[in-house]
């Protein structure tokens, strides 16, 4: 069984070349359920800073094709893009990185756990994952669970959204008893509009009319009909936008139409919310998913702390994925075991019990299972293999293999 990765994010390509692989919930469903026909198991990681295609297959497989061919049936003109594959325990040992953070424009941000977390939920819904994929994804969301509660540092922000909200004070901005607008009522939105009032910002916060009665606003902020957004960003210093909308929630010409400009225009989405024309405009200071990088040489021993952490989780996957390989190999070692029984002499003073035989093929089946699932972290078929050859020569059996 081959497992495959391939993906994007910010650390190679720009936020115009991800735009394309920003799919839809119902362009995810597609590829899934598409990519289903061919492959053992299929998820897709999906979120601003990245698009991760994770394959499990018999054959080995260009995922990069396939995310590239998607990205085409909406973007037929997109060039040639940046992508990275790894195969293996590289693969692995990548998504159980990306859980803890280590590969998030902010070091350790608390929301990709829940990203990894639904992205194998979608496939487990839509019956597109297998056992390799299940189990490589789980191990992934424990061990970002693990690094959130064991690793902190109340000087890395724990969110883009604080990120954001951080980069702009270092620029010399006060956000004390100013009036921000967050469009979006999403996680990013309420993430955002939480760090805004932490700072004594008066925030609004926009609802569209058909998510009313089933929406959450922060306690403290202000909603508003995401219809009339344009006339509280007339009377706002600060706009964050973060919704999933495949159009603009504010275009050049409407900013261009109004009196009073925010001062700052912050984008958190992908694709764009905000036109990127609205940068032109000499008032108003725009700022995008690409300017919230963090420097990971200032984070060196969280970094190591967090590397750690993968590696363990890794190596608990890869102990998972060599004990099911090993496992047709342990099959047939309880064949031989239980053949050297039944013909050895020690046997006879029982084989006059009723059952005899079909009593020591259970206790011997049994005792193998107890002390290998004892010893699984450290069993490998070839292990295994080479114990079979050695009893099978040993005691004169046929020699038994197993393909895999």
């Amino acid at each position: 069984m081959y497992l495959q990765m391939a993906g994007l994010d910010y650390h190679i390509a720009s936020m115009e070349q991800r735009e394309p692989f920003s799919f839809s919930k119902e362009q995810q469903e597609t590829i899934l359920k598409t990519l289903k026909d061919s492959v053992q198991g299929v998820v897709l990681l999906n979120t601003c800073n990245r698009t991760e295609l994770y394959l499990s297959s018999d054959v080995p497989c260009q995922p990069s094709q396939w995310l590239l061919q998607f990205a085409k049936e909406t973007h037929p003109s997109m060039e040639s893009v940046p992508f990275y594959e790894k195969s293996g325990i590289a693969a692995a040992r990548h998504i159980i990185e990306v859980a803890c953070g280590l590969h998030s424009q902010v070091l350790h941000e608390e929301q990709i756990v829940t990203q990894v977390q639904q992205a194998v939920g979608q496939a487990r819904q839509l019956q597109t994952t297998d056992a390799i994929l299940d189990t490589l994804f789980r191990t992934a969301v424990s061990a970002g669970k693990y690094a959130l509660t064991h690793i902190s540092d109340t000087e890395i922000p724990v969110s883009l959204a604080e990120k954001a909200i951080q980069t702009i004070e270092q620029q010399g901005f006060s956000l004390s008893n100013k009036i921000g607008l967050v469009i979006g009522n999403g996680n990013m939105g309420q993430l955002a509009a939480q760090q805004l009032m932490k700072r004594g910002c008066t925030v609004y916060i926009t609802l569209r009319a058909h998510h009313n009665s089933s929406s959450i606003v922060p306690f403290g902020a202000i909603p508003v009909p995401y219809e009339k957004r344009m006339q509280y960003v007339a009377q706002s210093d600060l706009v964050i936008s973060a919704t999933r909308s495949p159009h603009y929630t504010i275009a050049a010409e409407q900013l261009q139409s109004i009196d009073k400009k925010p001062s700052y225009l912050v984008d958190l989405a992908l694709p764009r919310d905000i036109e990127l024309t609205c940068k032109e405009i000499s008032s108003v200071h725009y700022l995008d998913l690409d300017d919230f990088s963090d420097a990971a040489e200032q984070h060196q021993n969280m970094q190591a702390a967090l590397q750690t952490i993968a590696e363990k989780y890794t190596a608990d996957f890869q102990a998972w994925q060599q004990y099911r390989a090993a496992i047709p190999h342990i099959a047939v070692l309880k064949e031989l075991v239980v053949a050297n029984l039944l013909r050895s002499t020690t046997m006879d003073a029982v084989r006059t019990q009723p059952d005899a035989d079909k009593v020591i093929q259970v206790a011997a089946e049994r005792t193998i299972d107890l002390i290998m699932g004892n010893m699984r972290e450290w069993i490998t078929p070839e292990q295994v293999e080479h114990c079979c050859q050695k009893i099978a020569s040993h005691s004169r059996l046929p020699q038994k293999g197993v393909t895999v």
